[in-house]
C-alpha cells in the first residue's frame, strides 16, 4: 500500500456532450428521474478517480495496476468533486466527495503483476489495435 505517493485531485463535474443521448446526463433528464439535475456520467467519475493513482505511480500503474469503482450516490453536473486517497484495511482507496459526502470510492492496486486473474496465470492478453473516427474520434483522444 503506498497511500503516502498519491496525493488529492479536485474537479468541477462536468458531462461530456456525447452523454447527452442519455437523457439523466441532462438536466431535464435528471429531473424527470427525480433528481436535481444531470448526473455525471459513471466513466467521467471514474476517470476522475484514477488521476490519483494515474498521477502517482505513473504509466506503470497504467500497465500493471487495478482499480474498482463502486457508486453510492450520484455526482451531478457542477459539483466540485475531490478525490483522495485513504488507508482503509491494508488497501488504497480513492474517494469521491462532493461536500463532504462519499459518492464513489475506488479501490487501487499499484500492481498486479503475477495475480492470477481470470486467464490462466502467465497468459498475455492479445494486443487489439483500433481506430477511432467518426464522432467518437475526439471522445478517445480526450
Amino acid at each position: 500500500m503506498m497511500t503516502n505517493s498519491l496525493t488529492p485531485w479536485s474537479v468541477k463535474a462536468t458531462n461530456l456532450a456525447e452523454h447527452a443521448r442519455n437523457a439523466i446526463h441532462t438536466d431535464a433528464g435528471g429531473r424527470a428521474a427525480g433528481f436535481p439535475g444531470a448526473l455525471v456520467a459513471g466513466v467521467t467519475v471514474y476517470a476522475y478517480l484514477t488521476r490519483p493513482p494515474a498521477a502517482g505511480w505513473g504509466l506503470e500503474w497504467v500497465r500493471n495496476g487495478s482499480a474498482e469503482v463502486r457508486f453510492a450516490t450520484p455526482v451531478f453536473a457542477d459539483d466540485h468533486v475531490v478525490c483522495a486517497p485513504v488507508a482503509a484495511g491494508g488497501s488504497t482507496v480513492i474517494e469521491a466527495r462532493v461536500g463532504g459526502e462519499v459518492r464513489a470510492t475506488c479501490v487501487v492496486t499499484e500492481s498486479v503483476v503475477g495475480e492470477v486473474g481470470p486467464m490462466g496465470e502467465g497468459e498475455a492478453l492479445e494486443s487489439a489495435n483500433f481506430t477511432l473516427d467518426g464522432e467518437w474520434a475526439d471522445y478517445g483522444r480526450r
